[in-house]
């Protein structure tokens, strides 16, 4: 039998948001590559910097210069693990009305991705997720002040009581999305 015999078929450009990753499940401790071959297939309709390994201060002037680019950006690619370096929190959803949840987590293996369907307006989505990001920012921010294991030369005992999450611009990520 030759090699091809193998498949009974085959797909081009198959777009894996529509068929693939059961809705409704959280997948947990995914590789950060993992979640860049999905990011491309979906529109970003909310984004946070959450802190957690790094000084406020610092997250608040990155996502502020993040936040600076210019809404058309055809032609820049957007590496989320290098610009703003810390935990960012996407929503998105597909052209089939799935809604999809990334969680990339600055050491790049304890990433998160999960999609569900709600009849829930698409503002209330977004505001739930908005106060999802904001209660872990703040709880994670407490957590994590002042034993930093990801930037030991930082002092980030200025978090303990507690830091908000930090939005991020959709129209920002622009180009091809990596994590």
């Amino acid at each position: 039998m030759s090699f091809e015999e193998y498949f009974s078929g085959s797909i081009q450009y198959p777009n894996p948001t529509e068929t693939m990753l059961e809705p409704g499940i959280l997948h947990e401790y995914l590789s950060s590559t993992f979640l860049t071959g999905w990011i491309n297939y979906v529109k970003i309709t909310a984004a946070f910097l959450i802190t957690r390994y790094r000084k406020h201060s610092v997250n608040a002037e990155a996502a502020d210069r993040f936040n600076e680019r210019p809404e058309k950006l055809d032609y820049h690619h957007t590496d989320v693990g290098d610009a703003p370096r810390d935990d960012v929190l996407i929503l998105a959803k597909s052209t089939s009305g799935h809604w999809w949840f990334f969680w990339n987590d600055r050491d790049c293996s304890d990433c998160m991705i999960g999609r569900f369907m709600t009849p829930d307006k698409d503002t209330e989505v977004i505001q739930s997720f908005a106060e999802y990001a904001n209660e872990r920012s703040l709880d994670l921010s407490k957590q994590y002040a002042g034993r930093c294991e990801q930037n030991p030369d930082e002092d980030t005992s200025e978090n303990k009581e507690g830091m908000p999450a930090l939005e991020l611009y959709p129209h920002c990520f622009g180009g091809w999305v990596r994590f």
